[in-house]
């Protein structure tokens, strides 16, 4: 069998799935034929392992070519011929050849004769390249988000090709045999990659590549790795439900043939897709997964912890020791660092010990400023003036300039990720690490680096967690979300005491102003029992009626909306909306998000600053990448130690209350 030549129909839709209007018939035309090729139509093995073993035969070019069309992907055998097939149709002198990675001639090439040289192309191959190789020209490399090869055409073995790894070593990829063959005579080997274990790695584990415009994705078993320009991070898949999201939801796979690889994988690797037992430490808040072996440090990432502070040295403090005895009562055993940017202008203080256990590093803002004015120049953040604090937006761009600082130079003791797979954990420096248990006192989780690590690799198809009910307001908080709970309680008793048939009353008006979202003090104050009516609009109304009203309304509070106690400015409610809470709250699960999408920082009619730009964040993360972006509990303790007496503060807070 030869490689056919397509009639225009398939020429036409097989153009449309690379995005490709013009094709140019010089070298340039054909990189960039290759290089959409490479993005439109993954890699993968599942095809193989679906077979399960079974024999086979070689399937018709045209079969293989509408299976590209659809992008489908596959191995060499199912995207090469397509390939080759293409460009003869458009006119190439395109010709399939064979390449060596384990056994003589188990892979295939292509070879293009274009303006009296030839070219050497691939577009299925694991280890990827863009432009094509000049079997004609001396000695050549390629870069591309990480992934360095160095192409040999006059080696002593034939054209080779080389990988070179990050530790400086090489890896070969393969030998080539420039001798045109027919498609027909691959006949064998594919028969052999497709029924034979011990031929090549593909029916023993699992293989799949996509190339992204900014990143090219590898899954090689349970080892998930992202190559970007900011280097290469790799995160553990915990389990079935795990890995299927991730080659569906991020690598864009067809689920039907993901479910029917993964049953076969799951028979003959359970261990790739078993679940770790440790997960378990991850799902309790306290102590109910007792007896569970923890994991070693490979199977779960550090933990680097960002947060910028404007003076509140008592609130910083307990951070700091808060997660320190998270580190010790977890006996977590990944590293932990906290990177601090302190913005305020004042020297911090020394007086509080740094809290045992952790790698601590703090920059001055003042340090920051270039990258501030870089960033106010683009227009995301206002201009920054000299008064320190700056405001939140600010701050966060300064936190990105010292996380990106710390990325190309590594500070000594914080983690990094060309050591070991880092998780960055953007919070407020008003958070620590426990949260209000019963009766109001304050309980140590002891599993909340687990939860880190779980989430880090039971969700490997997103990017970004956002920490519920922190950060931008109408956001209650834990806390408000106690205080939303108890005032709909006491309102279901009055409308019970009402009787259903009756009209309903609620308060007249409601109490005193505390609000547990603001008013962020250790201690209780002495109205913290008081209660604010629902739906005071409804008065009037059949109390069936509003008991229904409140029962639909329950499942608002799970999206960060106040049901009571309405948030105000300049005396007028916030309107009540869906929040996307970034926030004080955010873990970073792929690093190179953290610099993927700007944050904007918008200003009010009277000129105060406003984190209404994390909601614009997670509005453009979720617009450019649905499935980034993801919400999740981590459950934090949000107080402000030592910052007020127990009074309320919402009623002379005011406008800056308010907009931060």
């Amino acid at each position: 069998m030869s490689i056919v030549t397509l009639d225009a129909a398939r020429v036409d839709a097989y153009l449309g799935r690379l995005g490709v209007a013009d094709v140019g018939h010089d070298l340039a035309g054909l990189a960039h034929l290759q290089t959409a090729h490479l993005r439109a139509v993954p890699f993968h093995n599942l095809l193989l392992l679906a077979n399960d073993g079974r024999p086979c035969a070689l399937p018709p070019v045209e079969d293989v070519v509408d299976n590209a069309i659809a992008g489908l992907g596959g191995n060499c055998d199912r995207t090469t011929p397509a390939f080759a097939a293409l460009l003869r149709s458009l006119g190439f002198d395109a010709r399939l050849a064979a390449a060596t990675v384990g056994a003589p001639g188990d892979h295939f090439v292509c070879i293009v004769h274009l303006g009296g040289r030839r070219y050497l192309c691939d577009v299925g191959n694991g280890h990827p390249y863009l432009h094509p190789w000049d079997l004609d020209g001396a000695v050549q490399e390629q870069d591309f988000q990480g992934w360095s090869f160095r192409f040999d055409p006059a080696a002593p073995g034939g054209p080779t090709l080389t990988r070179c790894l990050p530790d400086g070593t090489t890896k070969l990829v393969y030998l080539v045999d420039t001798t045109p063959r027919a498609y027909g005579d691959f006949a064998a080997m594919v028969r052999s990659h497709y029924t034979l274990e011990d031929f090549g790695p593909f029916l023993t584990g699992l293989r799949a590549v996509r190339i992204l415009p900014d990143a090219v994705l590898t899954v090689r078993d349970a080892a998930y790795v992202r190559h970007t320009r900011f280097g290469r991070h790799t995160r553990t898949v915990g389990g079935r439900p795990a890995m299927h999201a991730l080659l569906v939801e991020r690598l864009g796979l067809a689920a039907p043939l993901v479910d029917r690889a993964l049953e076969v994988v799951a028979r003959r690797r359970p261990d790739l897709l078993a679940e770790p037992r440790w997960f378990a430490l991850g799902r309790g808040l306290t102590g109910e997964s007792v007896g569970v072996e923890p994991p070693e440090r490979a199977e779960v990432p550090d933990v680097l912890v960002s947060l910028a502070t404007v003076g509140r040295d008592a609130s910083v403090q307990r951070l700091l020791d808060t997660l320190a005895e998270e580190v010790r009562a977890s006996a977590y055993p990944g590293r932990v660092g906290v990177l601090v940017v302190e913005n305020h202008g004042r020297e911090p203080s020394v007086a509080s010990p740094v809290s045992s256990g952790l790698s601590v590093h703090r920059v001055s803002v003042e340090s920051l400023r270039p990258a501030l004015a870089r960033a106010a120049r683009t227009g995301v953040i206002p201009q920054v003036g000299t008064t320190l604090p700056v405001f939140t937006g600010a701050a966060r761009e300064a936190q990105l300039a010292a996380l990106r600082a710390h990325l190309d130079a590594p500070v000594p003791g914080l983690p990094h990720p060309a050591a070991h797979p880092v998780v960055v954990w953007m919070v407020d420096d008003d958070l620590s690490f426990q949260q209000r248990g019963p009766g109001g006192t304050v309980a140590r989780h002891a599993h909340l680096l687990y939860r880190v690590a779980r989430l880090w690799s039971e969700l490997p198809q997103h990017a970004v967690v956002l920490g519920t009910f922190t950060g931008d307001p109408p956001v209650p908080g834990l806390d408000g979300l106690g205080g939303q709970l108890r005032d709909l309680t006491a309102n279901l008793r009055h409308m019970r005491t009402l009787g259903l048939d009756a009209e309903w009353r609620p308060w007249v008006t409601p109490p005193a102003t505390f609000d547990h979202y603001y008013d962020l003090t250790e201690s209780e104050p002495a109205d913290a029992g008081a209660v604010w009516p629902y739906a005071s609009h409804r008065a009037g109304a059949p109390v069936r009626a509003v008991a229904r009203e409140l029962l639909r309304d329950l499942r608002r509070l799970l999206d960060g909306q106040q049901l009571t106690r309405p948030l105000t400015r300049d005396g007028v409610e916030v309107p009540r909306r869906s929040s996307l809470r970034r926030g004080g709250n955010t873990l970073f699960l792929d690093i190179d998000t953290l610099f993927r999408w700007p944050t904007p920082v918008l200003a009010t009619g009277d000129g105060v600053e406003t984190r209404r730009a994390d909601s614009l964040w997670a509005a453009l993360a979720r617009s450019d990448d649905p499935g980034a972006v993801v919400e999740a509990t981590l459950p934090l303790h949000h107080g402000r130690e030592g910052q007020f007496d127990g009074r309320a503060v919402l009623a002379d807070a005011g406008r800056h209350a308010a907009a931060q």
